[in-house]
């Protein structure tokens, strides 16, 4: 007898460590994410005072700003000022908008990502919870909500970009809230007239943003299709009306500027290279895929009691399998492409949260519930996924890019002070500077070089005005990195020629003329 009882306390104490390790995984994994989100407050606080940029692009997209909406949005490149217009205006009209309330401009598209990106985890918590309600208790809805919400905050990617005036985190922004306004539609159907604007939107936030609504309405039809055909060609209506009217007032140079001149060099080893940074994420793609398999797995041997249907959402699931296969293709079409930047590994990684959510408030149903065979491969799954991500989280510090270095503003605010003295534009790579100076960005070097390089762009009318020195001077960066990705043989021999005279201010190269 007393050999039978300690077998059977043997076998009980398996089960119990597994779900005590299994639930302290839970909270340290959930502890580290609320860091990192605190971090990200804390610099997002930084960010909002800093003057000056924190990313190259910040200076072009402040300026675009300026002139949308303006009879040179979206104009002609052939005359100083040279301004191409990467991205449609809606971004730029929520920074104006922001900017109406007396916000200083770089504050105010930086506040417009902010906003987004804290829309984009109460998306995301929403998605998971509405997926786990009415199959999971409600602990394990709250845990595997707050995971999602908070997992993006924690990515390199993601911290990069969160808080600069750039328009990719409102686009996607507008993705997930279409999302979910679909998911939305499947207990009420009017929802869906308000999912095509958002996607709408998202679009003209930014022109590739069409995973999102390509994966909810494939989804949709397979449901409700007369409803999603309506509704696609109400979107199709929308959308072609406003591309109508903004091909109309920029007389066919919104195409031109969104499409024709963003069409960049896509090469494999640029994708590589970009791809081998974020390999670390491997590991997010992975549990989300785990996660989905999981889900699927259980929804084909889901058993429902008459009349549970109708309390639970049935097109979360196929939805966010569509999505993260659409994004993931998206992304290898798009980061390879020369101008890229981590800001393409965002969306498919926000679609992963919320897998990974998912298969964490599986995970910890199972800690909360029995311990039948399933539950004791969700609990080690768990264990698996908190471990995982913790290493993650772990090999990285927060990292606040705009950390104020009180010698580097002290260049800038010189440089800015220079640069307003003079009567004629200064070409400088910060375009932040010039612009905090009370002038016009002249050209945005980047850009640019792709398009001279490709034989869009006459780079004359560039190396004329350098060589008949059109320019106070020129700040540039010494960094040899950027140098090619900037400059043309070109451009650089002009240079070289007309502004020899070179003095070094921290991370600038400013550039005068031989004679003072």
């Amino acid at each position: 007898m007393g050999a039978v009882d300690v077998d059977s306390a043997a076998g009980r104490t398996g089960p119990q460590i597994l779900r005590l390790a299994a639930g302290a995984g839970t909270f340290l994994l959930i502890a580290g994410l609320l860091y990192f989100a605190w971090a990200d407050v804390r610099c997002a606080r930084s960010v909002l005072a800093y003057p000056f940029g924190v990313d190259y692009g910040e200076g072009i997209v402040w300026q675009q700003a300026l002139l949308i909406p303006g009879p040179r949005m979206y104009g002609s490149i052939d005359h100083l000022p040279f301004i191409v217009f990467h991205y449609p205006p809606v971004y730029h009209l929520a920074s104006r908008a922001v900017m109406a309330f007396g916000v200083d401009p770089l504050a105010a598209g930086r506040i417009v990502s902010l906003a987004a990106t804290a829309v984009i985890a109460i998306s995301i918590a929403w998605l998971v919870a509405a997926e786990l309600a009415g199959r999971v208790g409600r602990s394990a809805v709250l845990i595997g909500a707050l995971t999602g919400a908070l997992l993006p905050l924690s990515l390199g990617p993601v911290e990069a970009w969160f808080d600069r005036m750039r328009v990719d985190m409102l686009a996607i922004t507008l993705a997930f809230v279409g999302v979910a306004f679909v998911v939305r539609s499947e207990r009420q159907p009017a929802w869906l007239a308000l999912a095509m604007p958002a996607f709408v939107l998202s679009i003209y936030t930014r022109q590739t943003e069409l995973a999102a609504p390509a994966s909810a309405l494939l989804v949709l039809l397979l449901v409700r299709p007369r409803a999603t055909i309506l509704a696609g060609i109400g979107g199709a209506v929308l959308g072609f009306c406003t591309l109508a009217w903004l091909e109309w007032v920029t007389a066919g140079g919104f195409l031109r500027h969104v499409i024709t001149y963003n069409i960049n060099t896509w090469t494999f080893a640029l994708l590589l290279t970009r791809l081998r940074f974020q390999v670390s994420y491997a590991v997010l793609l992975a549990l989300a895929v785990i996660g989905l398999a999981v889900l699927w797995l259980r929804r084909r041997d889901e058993t429902l009691p008459r009349g549970a249907e109708a309390s639970r959402y049935t097109i979360v699931l196929p939805i966010i399998t569509v999505w993260l296969l659409l994004s993931l293709i998206m992304m290898v079409a798009t980061v390879g492409k020369n101008g890229s930047d981590v800001n393409y590994f965002i969306e498919p990684m926000c679609v992963c949260a919320v897998a990974a959510g998912l298969l964490i408030g599986l995970g910890w149903e199972a800690v909360a519930g029995s311990s039948g065979r399933r539950d004791m491969a969700l609990r080690l799954g768990l264990i698996f996924a908190t471990v995982a991500l913790v290493g993650v989280m772990a090999k990285r510090r927060p990292v606040c890019y705009a950390v104020q270095d009180p010698g580097l503003l002290a260049i800038q605010q010189n440089l800015v002070q220079e640069i307003a003295k003079q009567n004629r534009p200064v070409l400088s790579e910060d375009m932040v500077l010039s612009l905090r100076a009370g002038q016009e960005v002249p050209i945005e070097m980047a850009i640019f070089h792709e398009l001279a390089i490709k034989g869009q762009w006459d780079q004359r009318r560039l190396t004329d005005l350098i060589d008949s020195h059109a320019f106070a001077f020129l700040v540039t960066t010494p960094d040899k990195t950027y140098t090619p990705l900037r400059y043309t043989p070109e451009v650089v021999a002009a240079i070289e020629r007309a502004y020899p005279r070179v003095e070094t201010r921290g991370p600038y190269a400013v550039r005068y003329p031989e004679t003072p």
